[in-house]
């Protein structure tokens, strides 16, 4: 292969002959991205970045968060990564975000229209279509347990109506207590 017209970032070759001219014999170019996926020991990983923030792959069904990459004693800088999200948490934080966002399910793309941002909205949306979301969300509930949905719908309809010290007046309660203790 002969690369001096068209040089790749990164390259493994078997020999390099040094004569009139230096050759390098047996090369196979490499794509940045195959040394932090199939050489991942030999790769440094940064945190998981802030911005961009994680996402949801609808081809793998899974949340990623992207981070820093570099490669090698010489820490060559890669690409960023994209390794799958271990926190809970901002796993189900992103999955619920894409879910809204109509990237799982396009039935819920209309919601964007509605531009719903906020518990005051919300409320305004459900003041004119009490069943607003209700047939998206059912589905997340096995046979047998839609009672059980009917029985949340109706505190989720109820809450939402409060304002936000009465919604919350539990969790005050508890950090309160748990300022107490530590004090």
């Amino acid at each position: 292969m002969v690369v001096f017209q068209n040089c790749p970032e990164f390259l493994v070759y078997s020999e390099l002959v040094d004569r009139k001219l230096p050759y390098i014999h047996a090369t196979t170019r490499v794509k940045p991205e195959w040394l932090a996926r199939y050489s991942a020991y030999l790769c440094s990983f940064s945190t998981p970045l802030t911005e961009p923030k994680p996402y949801y792959d609808s081809q793998t069904h899974k949340v990623y968060n992207l981070m820093h990459t570099s490669f090698g004693d010489r820490l060559w800088e890669l690409p960023l990564h994209s390794l799958v999200v271990k926190e809970e948490r901002v796993g189900m934080t992103v999955f619920c975000y894409s879910l809204l966002d109509g990237i799982l399910l396009s039935c819920l793309k209309r919601l964007r229209k509605r531009n719903i941002q906020s518990c005051d909205m919300l409320k305004k949306v459900w003041g004119e279509n009490r069943r607003m979301l209700y047939s998206e969300l059912l589905p997340w509930f096995r046979e047998g347990f839609e009672n059980d949905f009917e029985d949340l719908w109706e505190t989720m309809q109820w809450e939402v109506r409060l304002d936000p010290e009465a919604r919350f007046a539990k969790a005050l309660k508890k950090d309160k207590i748990r300022r107490k203790k530590v004090c």
